[in-house]
């Protein structure tokens, strides 16, 4: 299991016996953690300054996506198939679509007025 833990890292967890495997630094806050169903990869958002950092899940940082506007990524999910990653933008009502094969943003999708 990963979990921010709000002081600028990312810990991963052994759920069997509940101890702590490895933190690793994370330079702001990392708000929401997703995880690829085969486990490979982590999406961390970063909404402190709009973007989203992937890691290989043996902790190693792969690269760092700019989303929206920095203080908004709230939520984050990847996709069943494991090819989209999904950030959602708190003010700028959004949602940032990710390709996890090239980790390009794809779209940035607009709610409505009526969903706001």
């Amino acid at each position: 299991m990963y979990v921010s833990n709000g002081e600028g890292g990312i810990t991963e967890i052994n759920c069997k016996n509940n101890s702590v495997i490895a933190t690793v630094p994370f330079p702001n806050n990392p708000t929401v953690l997703a995880v690829t169903p085969d486990g490979t990869r982590m999406y961390a958002s970063d909404r402190d300054v709009g973007r989203v950092t992937v890691f290989e899940t043996r902790n190693v940082p792969l690269v760092v996506i700019s989303v929206a506007n920095g203080s908004e990524n709230v939520g984050i999910a990847v996709s069943p198939n494991a090819r989209l990653v999904y950030v959602a933008n708190q003010f700028s009502g959004t949602v940032t679509v990710i390709s996890t094969a090239t980790n390009q943003v794809v779209q940035t999708i607009f709610a409505s007025a009526e969903l706001i």
